[in-house]
């Protein structure tokens, strides 16, 4: 009767948890949740744990947004580079197309087409 008591208890406080400190603690065993919900000091801890555990996952995620955006940042920057390289070698292959025609006709100036 005592071990139906508690799992009622515990039924009841587990439906006060929100999802993310339930999930946290849905894995103990019963002992460990009955003794993390016997009393509202242990209750209270229990939570706070939950809290940290939560906090330490928004600030991961936190960190790895702030690498998403630096990433974005050096991809548009590398794809602005790129651009300016391919103009340039576009203007260098145009150059040395004249360079080329200058040096086969001996001339030393080629008019623009």
């Amino acid at each position: 009767m005592e071990e139906q008591y508690t799992r009622r208890e515990i039924s009841y406080a587990l439906s006060a948890l929100t999802d993310v400190e339930y999930e946290i603690i849905k894995d103990m065993k019963i002992d460990g949740i009955y003794k993390a919900l016997s009393s509202r000091e242990n209750l209270d801890q229990s939570l706070d744990l939950c809290r940290q555990v939560v906090q330490q996952y928004e600030d991961t995620v936190a960190v790895y947004k702030a690498r998403m955006n630096t990433l974005e940042k050096l991809n548009t920057i590398l794809a602005a580079y790129k651009e300016h390289v391919e103009k340039m070698n576009a203007s260098n292959k145009i150059k040395n197309e004249r360079e080329r025609i200058q040096n086969f006709y001996n001339v030393a100036h080629v008019p623009l087409a």
